[in-house]
């Protein structure tokens, strides 16, 4: 082993920075024995930092955040500040290589609690070729060990949202929100007003004793539409306009 001291550290077995092989595990160990930082340094700058107290601590060292003082297990600082929408730099890369465009779950991040349980997780999602979102996992830790996590919600690559199902509804020039439940699909609105679907009809409920609000916005209608069809029309001047929507006002 190779033993690093200052005439501050002392000079005693335990004291300043060990490098060694371990006799027993063969682990190679870097042992920092005193009550101070551990840091990496390229090109003149520090670039990583464990603290004394375990936190690491990645990037620039500007500011009271960063690599010189990680405030979590792992802090990450990006090297230039975020001026505009266009700035981007990408912090964690996760990269997985495709050898064939698979419809499923990619590379990912999991919550792990004890005894190696998956909790939770985000991962990529291949929708099909050259098509890519994010799928949002939950429910993979029980008693009885670790469970492969079930996928809740997904993003696909046109920006349609899907919960409860993996194929969210994809209509040209609009972008959806499809939930689909086991028997119920049910979106509770603000307070305990809800809009929820099952197999027979389609129910927008307002609180009790609550009036119910549809606001088509500033000299725009309200269309009622039967298989894509539109059926009726509500216009910005109180008319209800019905079959052919060329002017008749309904009693």
């Amino acid at each position: 082993h190779l033993q690093l001291t200052t005439n501050t550290s002392g000079e005693a077995a335990g004291n300043g920075t060990d490098l060694k092989v371990d006799a027993s595990s063969s682990d190679f160990q870097l042992l920092n024995y005193e009550s101070s930082n551990i840091t990496l340094w390229t090109a003149g700058a520090e670039r990583l930092r464990i603290s004394s107290n375990g936190n690491v601590g990645i990037g620039t060292s500007s500011g009271s955040l960063g690599v010189s003082n990680p405030l979590s297990r792992l802090s990450v600082r990006a090297i230039n500040n975020h001026t505009s929408g266009s700035d981007r730099e990408d912090l964690v890369t996760f990269q997985q290589g495709i050898s064939a465009w698979q419809v499923g779950r990619g590379a990912g991040i999991r919550w792990v609690g004890d005894n190696n349980r998956t909790m939770a997780g985000i991962s990529s999602y291949i929708f099909g070729s050259e098509q890519t979102g994010l799928a949002f996992e939950t429910g993979g830790a029980n008693s009885t060990g670790n469970l492969k996590p079930t996928t809740r919600m997904v993003i696909n690559h046109n920006g349609n949202v899907g919960i409860g199902t993996a194929s969210p509804v994809s209509l040209s020039g609009q972008t959806s929100l499809t939930i689909n439940g086991t028997s119920v699909a049910r979106l509770d609105l603000q307070g305990t007003g809800q809009l929820y679907a099952n197999n027979t009809e389609v129910v927008l409920q307002g609180a009790y004793g609550k009036p119910v609000a549809i606001d088509a916005g500033t000299n725009q209608h309200i269309s009622f539409r039967y298989a894509t069809s539109e059926k009726m029309r509500l216009d910005s001047n109180g008319r209800l306009l019905t079959s052919g929507l060329t002017g008749t006002i309904a009693s």
